[in-house]
């Protein structure tokens, strides 16, 4: 046995190596964030000056009062979206619409604002029916909520459908022979399993809620309505006040952690959608007559919250009138800014997810339990480091270090990467680590290892997630508007931080443009990385 592991152990020493390296950067990166945040932000003095602001106390309730309620809507549209599309397996365009709905995953949130204003704006289609004024203020707390709801509440019918569609098939065969009326269906049925994964699922949408930022940024409306990430922009942006702003940014860390020991979870990536594998038995509560109408009435309404809004931003859009703005330089500037950070960022998760996974698989095979502790920990650091309060560590860090505004690129660079490596870590790691156990014994006997096992091996058997992985970084950190908004400048714009100025300084011709562009480009770099790297693992396989 000896002879057998010595080389086993020998082969895999480098990939050893460079994750303990990739590990220990982690920690140590995030131990001197927190270290800044604590040195500028923690004094008695300054604790007591906030203690008794009643600015902050208004923060607090406001950002607890829009998290709670974008909760309550986002749990109660999702949970039955799931029950209308569950029971409505077989119905056309389902799958499509679906997509549709699912789409808000990677949506650029300065676009999902533009086109939830085309449509419940002061101007927008709502406001224009006769007799319908349902949000009064273009702007407000409900707009807010409309946007927080608007972006969660697929996410909640994504896990709820996933978790019904594993019904045993066997317990539907009894439901239809017993022909159980649609209450005792739910309560027998479908609330067991939706139970199962809701509190973690609304703990989830509590945390994203709760550290939202450009949403608030573009539809709060002023101090009226803030939460504690636009306090710390504000503080650090506009009235340069490091220690409130590294105050409020670890006051938010504690906050943030405090939600995720409650929840057990953090920022996970969701589930993947699954077709049911039940259409030879119906459920027994879809042929009851009103029950097709509250079906058909619930999948109206997911339409009109999720799709309409896209479908208004293309149609009511005066493209053709901000083409001009294709001739300045600007624009090309932001938007090779966008895609180089794009495809840097989602790159660089990616590698540092596929060293911590490597490390990890090691890790079990020699017992090092400490160390398991030790990854989950580096990647976990993140999921609770909302993007703004990262920014504003890495800005206090390194602003005595370097000049912040000549070197934004590459700080924004490794923020986008950190912030995505906890989606990329959470897709690759399990189905890697099953392949890493099956495939050892055969790549040391023909003597495989590091680039050539990656690429005629891994990359054939993982190209599904990798690419699901890839695309999601990509599409997030393209449309991101948070560490931007504390690094960009008149020298350096992404296509985000270029629509939010145009949004609140210019017309509306030239916004339309962008956020079209930024929905196509987001939507463009998702297909193109999950197809690429399917078709080119594909072609490596043959």
């Amino acid at each position: 046995m000896a002879n057998i592991s010595s080389p086993r152990l020998y082969l895999s020493q480098s990939r050893y190596i460079a994750g303990l390296v990739g590990m220990f950067a982690l920690l140590s990166l995030g131990l001197v964030c927190l270290g800044a945040l604590a040195n500028f932000g923690l004094s008695w003095a300054l604790l007591s000056d906030m203690w008794h602001d009643p600015y902050l106390s208004h923060v607090l309730v406001t950002t607890i009062k829009q998290a709670l309620l974008s909760v309550f809507f986002a749990s109660l549209i999702g949970s039955i979206g799931a029950l209308a599309f569950h029971r409505r397996d077989r119905f056309r365009f389902r799958s499509w619409l679906l997509l549709v709905c699912f789409s808000a995953m990677i949506m650029p949130t300065t676009v999902a604002a533009l086109g939830l204003l085309k449509l419940w704006g002061q101007s927008g289609l709502i406001a224009q029916t006769p007799f319908i004024h349902l949000i009064p203020d273009r702007l407000g707390l409900w707009s807010v909520i409309l946007a927080h709801t608007f972006f969660n509440a697929p996410l909640v019918m994504r896990v709820c459908l996933t978790a019904l569609d594993t019904m045993p098939l066997s317990q539907r065969r009894q439901a239809a022979l017993l022909s159980l009326s649609p209450w005792h269906y739910f309560t027998v049925m479908d609330w067991p399993i939706l139970r199962s994964v809701l509190p973690s699922v609304m703990g989830l949408v509590f945390l994203l809620c709760f550290t939202s930022f450009s949403l608030v940024l573009m539809l709060g409306g002023g101090p009226a309505v803030t939460t504690l990430e636009v306090s710390i922009y504000t503080s650090l942006r506009f009235d340069f006040d490091l220690p409130k702003a590294a105050f409020l940014s670890f006051l938010q860390l504690a906050i943030c952690a405090l939600l995720l020991r409650l929840f057990g979870q953090g920022k996970s990536s969701p589930t993947a959608f699954h077709r049911p594998h039940h259409q030879g038995v119906p459920r027994a509560d879809a042929r009851f007559p009103l029950i097709k109408l509250a079906d058909g009435f619930i999948i109206c309404a997911i339409i009109i919250l999720n799709i309409l809004p896209l479908a208004l931003l293309v149609i009511q859009s005066d493209i053709l009138a901000g083409l001009p703005l294709f001739a300045e330089m600007r624009l090309w500037r932001a938007f090779y800014h966008s895609i180089t950070l794009a495809i840097g960022a989602s790159l660089l998760a990616l590698s540092v997810a596929f060293l911590l996974g490597f490390l990890a698989h090691e890790c079990r095979l020699r017992g090092q339990k400490t160390l398991l502790s030790l990854i989950d920990v580096s990647h976990s650091l993140f999921l609770l480091v909302p993007a703004l309060v990262l920014g504003t560590a890495l800005f206090i860090l390194l602003r005595q270090i370097i000049d912040v505004t000549a070197y934004g690129f590459w700080i924004l660079l490794l923020g986008n990467g950190l912030l995505a490596l906890p989606f990329c870590y959470r897709i690759i790691i399990p189905a890697l680590l099953q392949h890493l156990t099956e495939t050892d014994p055969l790549c040391e006997m023909l003597n495989l290892s590091g680039w050539h096992r990656f690429r005629q091996i891994i990359l054939p058997s993982l190209r599904q997630e990798i690419g699901f992985a890839l695309g999601l970084s990509a599409a997030l950190s393209f449309g991101d508007l948070g560490i931007i908004t504390l690094f960009g400048s008149q020298s350096f714009e992404t296509l985000p931080y270029m629509l939010f100025h145009f949004l609140n300084r210019y017309g509306a011709d030239e916004a339309d443009l962008l956020a079209f562009l930024l929905l196509v480009t987001a939507i463009g770099l998702y297909l193109f990385f999950t197809k690429m790297v399917a078709l080119w693992g594909r072609a490596i396989a043959r």
